[in-house]
């Protein structure tokens, strides 16, 4: 059982910082935490994620489907 979450570009949009990545899950978790490389994440989202709790900047979430191996995206915006 493991959960892995990579950023794939950060870069700044007007006043935003915005970071992705991907995700990768194994049969029988139920999420994990995603290290977003910013102090706080105004906004955040990842496909298949029920839930998502950000604390300073490290978002944890619950995915839809923990009997299963899973693969998906995230993306997330802080202000600048």
């Amino acid at each position: 059982m493991s959960f892995a979450a990579t950023i794939t570009h950060t870069d700044i949009f007007g006043g935003k910082r915005v970071s992705y990545g991907k995700f990768t899950q194994a049969s029988g978790d139920t999420g994990g935490a995603i290290t977003t490389g910013f102090s706080g994440v105004d906004t955040f989202q990842a496909t298949g994620a029920l839930t998502a709790v950000d604390a300073s900047g490290v978002v944890t979430i619950t995915t839809a489907d923990p009997v299963a191996n899973q693969t998906g995206y995230w993306f997330a915006i802080a202000a600048s």
